[in-house]
């Protein structure tokens, strides 16, 4: 069920910037960054691509998602060693648009 969640939120996140930000209002960045963590492979992927959306909707999503502290997950993230192929494309896509 969780993970069919998420792909409503991908979906939200990828539609008009309005759509996107009542992810961001109802505080769906910060259990999304909490779920990036989880163990279970699809969750923290998924999490991680709706996050990439919303950076991609523009500065002010970014900026939101720079004072979550996105970045210090990322790193936490990437530390680990046996990451997963598609989790580490999705966190790499959600570096870059933080970065644009």
């Amino acid at each position: 069920m969780q993970q069919e969640a998420i792909w409503v939120l991908i979906n939200v996140a990828f539609g008009t910037s309005s759509q996107a930000y009542t992810i961001v209002s109802a505080g769906g960045v910060e259990k999304l960054l909490r779920l990036m963590k989880s163990s279970d492979d699809k969750i923290a992927n998924q999490s991680a691509w709706v996050l990439a959306n919303l950076c991609g909707e523009g500065q002010l999503f970014r900026d939101f998602l720079l004072d979550a502290d996105v970045v210090e997950v990322l790193v936490e993230i990437l530390s680990k060693k046996n990451l997963n192929l598609n989790y580490l494309r999705s966190i790499v896509w959600l570096a870059l648009n933080i970065s644009r």
